[in-house]
C-alpha cells in the first residue's frame, strides 16, 4: 500500500491595460456593410482585471491485493475571485457610415456605469470550491485482459451570495441572490485493454464513462458581477444626441444637463443561473483496434463517441412577443418584458449535442533511425451554443439563429473538424558520439473550420445586430435590394457552393466552411553532450515552413468569429413582408489571418542530467 498527499497554492493575476487616453469607443461602419472601422479605447479592455487565489488538497490511497490495484482518493480546490469587469465605460458608439459619422448620427449607443451611491470600480469578489472523491480498482485476473472501473463525484460549491435584485423577483420570479443548490455529479467509469495471444501483436481496448472536468466558475461569475444592482447600463438604438468625447461625461440618466432624447428611465443587464442548472457533462465512448502491421509498422483504427448530458443554453428572458413573421417565415419580435432591463439573461441546461470521430492510424517506431506516423481523421460535432465566450451577453448574441435566439437549433459546432490528415517523419543520426541530431517534419491538413453567413442588422426583433441568418434568395423578386446590385448578389451566391444549394432558405448556423488548410512544419533538434550523463539541447521550430520557403504560400483563408456579414438588413418591407436588404460586393469571405499566415522561427534550450 502507499499514499501520496498533495497541498498546493497558485495565485493568478490578470489584468488588461489599454494604450493612449482615455476615449469612448467607436465604431463606423462603411456604407451600411459589415466592413468596420475602429477607434478610441477598446471597450472590453477599460475595466477588466481578474485575481485568483487557488488552494489544493489531494490525498490518493492505493492498496494493492491479489490481482487488483485499488485508488480511493479526494481532490479538492478552493477558489476565491476578484473579478472587475464593465464593458463600455467610457462610451461605445457605432455609425452606419462616414457620413453618419461626421453628421454626428450614432446608429446605437451603449454604456455601463455605477449605479448612483455605488463604488465605480466596486469588483465582484466571491469564493467556491469543488469537491472531488473517487475509487478506481484496476483488475488483471485474466490473462492478456486489464479492465479499469471507478466512480468520481464532484461538488461544486458557493460560498458568497450575489445582491438581490426585488424587480427580478417581481417580472420574472428569479432571484440575483440565489445560486444553483451544491448537486453530486456522478461520473462513473470502465475500461479495458484486452491482449487474447499476449504476445502484443494485436489489442482490443475501448471503455464507457460520464465526464466532468473542471468546474468552470467563470460562467457563474456573470451572475454576481451583474445583478442590475451595482451597475447600469445603456442601450440604445439611434439615440438623438450626438457623440460625446469625454469619457468620463457619457450621457446617462441623472446626470447634469442631460441630453434631449435620453430616457430618465434606469436600465440594467442582469445575468442569472437556473435553480436547477448544473455543470457540464458528458458521456463518452470509444472503441480501438491495434494490430502489428509488417515491416515494423503498427495500424490502430478507433472511434470515440461524446453524448452530451448538461450543456450550456442562454436565454434572453426580457425578450417581447412574437410579432409577425418575415416573408422568409423568420419569426420576428418586439418590445421587452420589461423596459427596466437591456436583457435578462438565463444561463440553463441543454441535453442537446453530440460529437463523434472515426481515425485510422499508421505509424511505425524507430528503426534505422527513422520514425513515421500517419493517421486520418472524419469527426462530426453538433450543439446548440457552442459557447466561445465568458460573458453571458456575448454567449447570446453571438450565436447565429434562423429565427427564436432563445431556441436555437442542433447545427454543427464551430469546433467541428470534418477531415483530418497527419503526417510525421523524423531521422536522427550522429555526427559525433553522443552528438545526436534529429530532423522531424509534421504536416497537417484538415477542412476549414464552419461558419455562418449572416445579417448586418437586427432581421429577428431581439435587439442583436450579429445573430440574425441570412434568407439566400432564389430570385431577385424574394427579397428588395436597396442596393440594385442584383446581378452582383447573384453572382456571388452562384461562387459559393453552400450558397448555390440553398437558395430559397434561411441559412444554417456554420452550414458553411473555410477552405482546406495545409500546414508543414519543421523541428531541428542538437543534443551536446558535456560530462557524465549531462546534456544541453538546442531546438529550432520552424511553424509554416512553406511560407518561409515561399511568401506567397502558407497563407491560411480564415473567416474572421466564423460569421460572414453578407447582407444589411435593412427592415421588413410593410407591403410585402419582404426583407429590405443591401449588398456591398467582394470576391468571397475569407481573409488571410494575420499570425498563422506568416512563418514562424521558436529556439529553445533544455538542460537535462
Amino acid at each position: 500500500m502507499s499514499n501520496e498527499f498533495t497541498l498546493g497554492y497558485t495565485a493568478i493575476r490578470d489584468k488588461r491595460t489599454t494604450s493612449g487616453s482615455p476615449f469612448p469607443s467607436i465604431t463606423i461602419y462603411f456604407d451600411k456593410s459589415a466592413e468596420a472601422a475602429k477607434a478610441g479605447t477598446e471597450e472590453f479592455s477599460i475595466k477588466n482585471k481578474l485575481d485568483q487565489n487557488i488552494f489544493e488538497i489531494t490525498d490518493n490511497f492505493s492498496y494493492f491485493w491479489k490481482e487488483h490495484s485499488f485508488t480511493f482518493g479526494t481532490h479538492n480546490e478552493f477558489f476565491s475571485f476578484d473579478n472587475l469587469y464593465i464593458r463600455d465605460y467610457y462610451g461605445n458608439y457605432t455609425f452606419n457610415s462616414i457620413q453618419d459619422f461626421v453628421n454626428g448620427k450614432v446608429a446605437r449607443y451603449t454604456y455601463s456605469y455605477a449605479a448612483p451611491g455605488k463604488d465605480p470600480n466596486l469588483s465582484a469578489k466571491w469564493s467556491a470550491a469543488q469537491f472531488g472523491f473517487y475509487a478506481q480498482d484496476e483488475w488483471t485476473g485474466v490473462k492478456g485482459l486489464n479492465v479499469t472501473a471507478g466512480i468520481r463525484v464532484d461538488i461544486p460549491s458557493y460560498f458568497s451570495t450575489p445582491a438581490r435584485n426585488d424587480s427580478v423577483v417581481k417580472y420574472f420570479n428569479l432571484y440575483t441572490d440565489k445560486l444553483p443548490k451544491s448537486k453530486l455529479l456522478f461520473s462513473p467509469r470502465i475500461g479495458f485493454n484486452y491482449d487474447p495471444v499476449g504476445d502484443r501483436d494485436m489489442q482490443v481496448r475501448g471503455g464507457i464513462g460520464i465526464f466532468t472536468g473542471r468546474v468552470p466558475f467563470v460562467w457563474i461569475s456573470n451572475q454576481y458581477g451583474n445583478t442590475g444592482v451595482d451597475f447600469l447600463r445603456l442601450d440604445i438604438s439611434n439615440p438623438t444626441f450626438t457623440f460625446n468625447s469625454d469619457p468620463y461625461n457619457q450621457p446617462r440618466p441623472g446626470m447634469a444637463n442631460p441630453p434631449a432624447g435620453l430616457t430618465p428611465q434606469k436600465t440594467s443587464e442582469v445575468d442569472i443561473t437556473d435553480p436547477d442548472f448544473k455543470m457540464p457533462q458528458l458521456m463518452r465512448f470509444n472503441i480501438a483496434y491495434d494490430k502489428q502491421l509488417p515491416y515494423g509498422f503498427v495500424g490502430t483504427v478507433e472511434m470515440v463517441y461524446s453524448k452530451t448530458l448538461n450543456d450550456l443554453l442562454y436565454q434572453d428572458i426580457n425578450l417581447g412577443g412574437l410579432s409577425k413573421y418575415g416573408a422568409d417565415g423568420r419569426p420576428v419580435y418586439s418590445g421587452k418584458v420589461s423596459s427596466n432591463f437591456t436583457n435578462v439573461l438565463l444561463m440553463k441546461n441543454t441535453s442537446d449535442g453530440y460529437q463523434y470521430n472515426i481515425s485510422a492510424n499508421i505509424q511505425k517506431q524507430v528503426v534505422d533511425n527513422w520514425s513515421l506516423n500517419t493517421a486520418y481523421t472524419f469527426g462530426k460535432a453538433m450543439d446548440k451554443n457552442s459557447v466561445t465566450s465568458s460573458q453571458a451577453l456575448s454567449q447570446y448574441k453571438y450565436n447565429p439563429v434562423q429565427g427564436n435566439p432563445n431556441d436555437p437549433g442542433l447545427t454543427t459546432s464551430n469546433f467541428e473538424v470534418k477531415h483530418r490528415i497527419m503526417a510525421a517523419v523524423s531521422y536522427t543520426f550522429e555526427y559525433l558520439e553522443n552528438w545526436k541530431t534529429t530532423v522531424s517534419l509534421f504536416y497537417n491538413g484538415q477542412s476549414g473550420r464552419p461558419f455562418s453567413y449572416i445579417y448586418y442588422g437586427d432581421a429577428n426583433g431581439d435587439g442583436q445586430t450579429g445573430n440574425d441568418l441570412i434568407y439566400i434568395p432564389k430570385t431577385s423578386s424574394d427579397i428588395i435590394l436597396t442596393s440594385n446590385n442584383w446581378a452582383a448578389l447573384d453572382s456571388y451566391i452562384n461562387r459559393d457552393s453552400y450558397l448555390k444549394d440553398h437558395r430559397g432558405q434561411i441559412a444554417e448556423r456554420n452550414g458553411a466552411r473555410e477552405p482546406w488548410q495545409n500546414s508543414l512544419d519543421l523541428r531541428i533538434s542538437q543534443v551536446f553532450p558535456i560530462i557524465d550523463g549531462h546534456n544541453i539541447e538546442i531546438t529550432v521550430d520552424i511553424l509554416n515552413l512553406q511560407n518561409l520557403i515561399d511568401r506567397e504560400a502558407g497563407w491560411v483563408k480564415t473567416v474572421p468569429n466564423q460569421t460572414d456579414q453578407v447582407l444589411t438588413f435593412q427592415g421588413w418591407d410593410a407591403a410585402t413582408g419582404k426583407a429590405k436588404v443591401s449588398f456591398k460586393d467582394k470576391n468571397d469571405p475569407y481573409q488571410n489571418d494575420a499570425l498563422y499566415s506568416r512563418w514562424q522561427m521558436q529556439l529553445g534550450a533544455r538542460y537535462s542530467f
